[in-house]
């Protein structure tokens, strides 16, 4: 959304391809600048840590605009992103979404749990949801 603002909301239904075009630049920006930035810094491949210090599996992609995404769009349009910068760093990633006290966006996880392209699903109330989902998630 940063780049087109919220037209880029529009954009999705009325010109999917152009949004594709658009999402896969930014997935291989992504993966060049993390490596680029790996890099210098010395800092493994193989090795995540996120902005709070917590080790992770896969890179951690920020994706706060996915709340604003039904289920099937999150799936059209975020997965095979995410599948693609993932594949970057052994096929597992991590993504995580800022949520409201008032609005937890719980679509969200029933969206991208029984996805293969994410390992790991988190915002700050992610842990309650996890809780009472466990069994189902197991299986």
């Amino acid at each position: 959304m940063e780049l087109r603002g919220s037209e880029i909301l529009i954009d999705l239904v009325d010109h999917p391809g152009l949004c594709h075009r658009l999402i896969s630049m930014c997935e291989h920006l992504q993966v060049a600048v993390d490596q680029r930035l790996r890099g210098l810094a010395g800092t493994s491949l193989e090795k995540f840590i996120t902005n709070f210090s917590i080790h992770t599996v896969g890179l951690r992609l920020g994706d706060d605009s996915i709340v604003n995404l039904s289920p099937a769009m999150i799936q059209q349009f975020c997965l095979p992103a995410y599948g693609s910068v993932n594949q970057s760093y052994g096929g597992r990633g991590h993504v995580h979404f800022c949520s409201l006290a008032h609005s937890r966006f719980e679509h969200i996880y029933e969206a991208l749990a029984p996805a293969s392209e994410v390992t790991v699903v988190s915002s700050q109330f992610g842990f309650e949801y996890y809780e009472q989902q466990v069994d189902e998630l197991r299986d």
